[in-house]
C-alpha cells in the first residue's frame, strides 16, 4: 500500500489514467520510498520505479540492468508562488519557471504523463530488444525493435549476432544479443 507522497500521487493518478495504457503498469510494488512495476504484455525484462527524482525504465538481463531506456527526471522545489522543477530551464519569453498548485501537479506533468505518452509510443507485446555489449565486455546498451529491425541491423556489417536463432516469445524473453567489434 503506498505510504509516502510519491507513492501515493503515482497511486492515485494510475487510478485515474489506468485505461489510457496501452500496456498498463502490473505487478505494481509499493516499496519502501519507490514505486516498482512492469507493463502487461511486454517482455518481462523491462520494468519502471518511480521515486522522488523521477522515473527510470530499465531493460535487465540475467539479473543485470544493461541500460535505463528512458529516464524522466524532477526536482520539485516550492517558493511563494507554487510547486516548480528544480531541473528545467526557464520557459521562452519568460523570467520564470512554470508553477504548479501542487507536488502532484508537478509530478503528473513531469513523470507520470511523460511515462503514459513513452510507453503508449514504445512498447508493444511484438517489441524485441536487442542487447549489445562492446567487444570484450564493458558498456551494454538496448534497442528496442521489431523483428524487421532486428533483421536489418543483423546485416549491418559492425554487428555480430551471437543468438542467431530467431526471436522467441514462447519464454517470455525476446533478446537478439549481438557484440559491437
Amino acid at each position: 500500500m503506498p505510504k509516502n507522497f510519491v507513492q501515493q500521487s503515482f497511486y492515485t493518478w494510475f487510478k485515474h489514467n489506468q485505461n489510457r495504457f496501452r500496456h498498463p503498469p502490473t505487478q505494481v510494488r509499493y516499496i519502501r520510498g519507490y514505486v516498482e512495476f512492469f507493463f502487461s504484455d511486454v517482455i518481462h525484462e523491462i520494468s519502471a520505479v518511480i521515486n522522488k527524482y523521477g522515473c527510470n525504465v530499465a531493460f535487465t538481463y540475467q539479473s543485470e540492468v544493461w541500460d535505463f531506456l528512458i529516464c524522466f527526471d524532477v526536482s520539485v522545489e516550492r517558493d511563494t508562488e507554487g510547486y516548480f522543477c528544480g531541473q528545467c530551464i526557464v520557459e521562452e519569453g519568460s523570467s520564470i519557471k512554470k508553477r504548479f498548485h501542487s507536488r502532484a501537479a508537478l509530478l503528473a506533468e513531469h513523470v507520470f504523463e511523460p511515462l503514459l505518452v513513452w510507453s503508449n509510443e514504445r512498447l508493444s507485446k511484438d517489441v524485441f530488444a536487442q542487447i549489445n555489449q562492446m567487444k570484450g565486455g564493458g558498456s551494454t546498451w538496448v534497442n528496442l525493435l521489431s523483428t524487421e529491425q532486428i533483421e536489418r541491423a543483423s546485416i549491418e556489417k559492425s554487428v555480430r549476432v551471437q543468438d542467431t536463432s530467431p526471436p522467441s516469445r514462447e519464454d517470455g524473453v525476446c533478446v537478439v544479443r549481438c557484440v559491437i567489434d
